[in-house]
């Protein structure tokens, strides 16, 4: 079973860090999207509490009722 193709003795820099850039990329945008939406969901359940609104997840799943 190969593992991957990366050489790391006999690979120019340059032809490694492309290949690891895209990766590496990749992993860090869809963590920063995770933290943007958990962000957004802890808010809104902030906002809720505060104004004395009951029901934790659920109130993101109801309609609104104003």
């Amino acid at each position: 079973m190969q593992r991957d193709n990366l050489d790391f003795k006999n690979m120019s820099v340059s032809k490694l860090f492309t290949k690891q850039l895209f990766p590496t990329l990749l992993g860090m945008v869809s963590s920063a999207l995770f933290t943007v939406v958990d962000g957004i969901f802890v808010l809104v359940l902030h906002i809720h509490s505060v104004h004395g609104l009951t029901g934790g997840i659920a109130v993101l799943c109801t309609p609104d009722e104003s």
